[in-house]
């Protein structure tokens, strides 16, 4: 598993910066350039493109365009990934096998 913070780069919300690949919180952390195909919480799937310090990439099951900033504002609300606010948002990326789910979460990737 690993968790990565909700942060803004302008308009768009993004999951950055992942964990250091070379340290244990990041172990799981996939190679820059790999996808993850990802269950959500709702039933649906995402493919999540990682890139090497974060993730800015979602495509949903409608397969079009970026849904990362939608999904996210979806789970945390307008506000996600602005700075200043009193509570941060986290989503946990968890494999089991060959299967991923990706989930709202606290910092060390408790659920909320």
């Amino acid at each position: 598993m690993f968790v990565v913070k909700v942060n803004r780069s302008g308009k768009r919300v993004i999951l950055f910066p992942l964990p250091d690949r070379r340290k244990p919180a990041g172990a799981d952390v996939p190679r820059a350039g790999d996808e993850i195909l990802c269950a959500l919480p709702d039933g649906g799937q995402a493919a999540f493109r990682v890139a090497k310090w974060a993730i800015n990439v979602a495509k949903c099951e409608d397969g079009g365009k970026n849904c990362l900033s939608d999904l996210l504002r979806k789970w945390f609300g307008a506000d996600a990934g602005v700075a200043g606010v009193a509570v941060h948002a986290y989503v946990a990326f968890e494999r089991k096998g060959r299967t991923w789910t990706a989930r709202p979460a606290t910092k060390d990737g408790g659920a909320l």
